[in-house]
């Protein structure tokens, strides 16, 4: 892989963090999974560049877990749990089969901890296990070698507890399981 698609990669992962960061500064769950998967689209295209395929294949999946989350967000109990359990079995799948070691491990944990915030929390629960989830995506992009990622990540963490905080301060700290009506 030559210099210069390695050097594309890192510029897209930093823009697609840009995105990334914005979102967890907005209230409402819908449009954080809107620019959360903007970001995601940026994403994959460093992926490319920088040929991480386990990337690829899980921001996919991040992808497809937020347009569902936001289908679900209003839903009866019954459709989140269906779809959480679907996502689940489809997780295990992805990572099952196509295991790589530790960047794989710490890549379902973040996986598994942001499908259970995103389609059963509110946006302070979002945060909330989003900032765990962070500790395991920085371990993934220190194994796949993706330095920019790994401190762009580390910067995500302040950022989502920053934001964490921010909505704590207007009465809105509450983390909780969110059914429609």
């Amino acid at each position: 892989m030559s210099s210069s698609w390695i050097i594309a990669g890192q510029i897209l992962t930093f823009i697609s963090y840009l995105f990334f960061w914005i979102s967890r500064f907005i209230k409402r769950k819908h449009q954080i999974l809107f620019w959360d998967n903007i970001s995601r689209v940026i994403a994959i295209l460093a992926f490319v560049f920088l040929g991480t395929y386990d990337g690829i294949k899980n921001t996919l999946f991040v992808i497809l877990r937020n347009l569902l989350g936001q289908f679900t967000n209003k839903k009866k109990k019954q459709y989140k749990l269906i779809t959480l359990f679907a996502l689940f079995i489809l997780l295990v799948l992805i990572y099952g089969l196509d295991f790589h070691g530790l960047s794989t491990i710490c890549i379902a944990v973040c996986g598994l901890l942001n499908l259970f915030a995103v389609i059963m929390l509110n946006e302070q629960g979002m945060r909330l296990f989003g900032m765990i989830g962070s500790v395991f995506y920085m371990g993934f992009m220190f194994f796949s070698g993706n330095i920019t990622g790994f401190i762009c990540e580390l910067i995500g963490f302040c950022v989502m507890t920053a934001s964490f905080i921010k909505y704590r301060k207007k009465g809105d700290f509450h983390v909780r399981v969110q059914y429609g009506e």
